[in-house]
């Protein structure tokens, strides 16, 4: 199971960049004066289907899937690598999102800034996509990828915390977060800093986790599925009890944003699905590719680094918490290596795997929707315009 990299609760560092705040906040403030969404807008768009995504939605971003040279470029590629082996889901992802020109888009906890490119794509090149991350390091990188790929002055990275967002109020008419809310101790507060950035009748959208939706199953090794199932359940109450991180927050959404002041809250499943003799779409490279993927697992599950052990018992401790026995741990290791092992060093292994791994969590999306604005609209004024406040 992997982890997600950083806290976004912390607080930001001392060495913050003043100037890229004050350019993303210029470039959301520019927006909102042609932007912006009526709440008429919104209910239109609670009424039905936005139909297919035209054009391509994949920018430069996923078509440049390359293996990383460790480090922060993992993140980079284990996304891509996502949308790659789920090539349905940046659809449906976009699809719900329902980009526009002009519209301002807010991408909170950016990481490397993977879902505020796919998001500015939808603007062709009006409006303006901020990303926000806590980390000074994921900033950088964020913004000499974008530069890489030519996004020019239609992406701005600032840093800042998820729970103070360095926004104005009401001045986007997106705001999105991947896999951040179960990292915070305070979900619902991070959800309400999302709405005051939001216009009215504008959409927040949280992608996060619940590890009830992960399962795996090997017909031939049915021990090393039953201990990563019991590694599984034990990890996520250790991650609770030491971290606070709440693995199983999907199901918790609609209550949070809820809480959080958002109305027509709906929720979506997000289930990923990897079968182990999965090949794609070329199964010649893809049989290369598996293999070089379980060397390379095999290569990190043996490593005895420093780093390497440290990271290893990382990931004990937090199944200790949860219940597991260092017996149990250890024969989850050996057969984990094993398996490994077998397909690293002979491709018909991997054609001949029935196993299967099933992960996800859901997608939810809410509504800043202001009620004293429908009623001075029911009252004969004006129709409600985004005021940029």
């Amino acid at each position: 199971m992997s982890e997600a990299v950083g806290d976004q609760s912390a607080q930001p560092s001392p060495g913050a960049s003043a100037s890229a705040a004050a350019d993303a906040v210029g470039a959301v403030r520019d927006c909102g004066a042609n932007g912006g969404l009526r709440e008429a807008d919104a209910h239109e768009r609670l009424r039905g289907d936005s139909g297919p995504v035209d054009g391509p939605i994949e920018a430069p971003t996923v078509a440049r899937l390359q293996t990383p040279s460790f480090g922060l470029r993992y993140l980079e590629h284990a996304r891509r690598q996502l949308f790659a082996r789920h090539p349905d889901y940046l659809p449906f992802l976009m699809r719900h999102l329902d980009i526009h020109p002009d519209m301002t888009v807010v991408d909170v906890g950016c990481g490397t800034g993977v879902y505020t490119r796919l998001m500015a794509s939808r603007l062709h090149g009006e409006g303006a996509a901020v990303g926000v991350d806590l980390r000074p390091t994921m900033v950088a990188q964020a913004h000499e990828i974008a530069q890489e790929e030519g996004w020019g002055d239609l992406i701005a990275f600032v840093e800042g915390d998820a729970l103070a967002l360095p926004l104005p109020d009401a001045c986007a008419d997106r705001v999105f977060c991947n896999s951040l809310l179960w990292l915070l101790p305070d979900p619902a507060a991070a959800l309400r800093e999302m709405r005051r950035v939001l216009r009215p009748g504008g959409f927040a959208f949280a992608a996060e986790p619940d590890g009830g939706l992960t399962h795996s199953y090997d017909p031939t090794n049915p021990r090393l599925s039953e201990l990563e199932q019991r590694f599984q359940q034990a990890y996520v109450q250790g991650a609770r009890e030491l971290d606070g991180h709440d693995y199983e927050i999907g199901r918790k959404l609609p209550s949070l944003f809820l809480a959080a002041g958002f109305v027509a809250i709906r929720a979506y499943p997000r289930l990923f699905v990897a079968a182990g003799s999965d090949l794609g779409d070329d199964p010649e490279a893809g049989l290369a590719e598996r293999q070089t993927e379980y060397q390379q697992a095999l290569v990190a599950t043996l490593a005895a680094t420093p780093e390497a052990q440290a990271q290893r018992e990382r990931r004990w401790r937090r199944a200790r918490t949860g219940g597991m026995t260092d017996d149990e741990l250890a024969e989850h290791e050996a057969l984990t290596i094993a398996y490994l092992r077998e397909r690293a060093e002979s491709p018909r292994a991997i054609l001949a795997d029935g196993s299967v791994y099933l992960y996800g969590g859901l997608l939810c999306e809410g509504l800043r929707f202001d009620e004293t604005d429908e009623d001075s609209e029911s009252a004969g004024s004006q129709p409600h315009e985004p005021s940029g406040k």
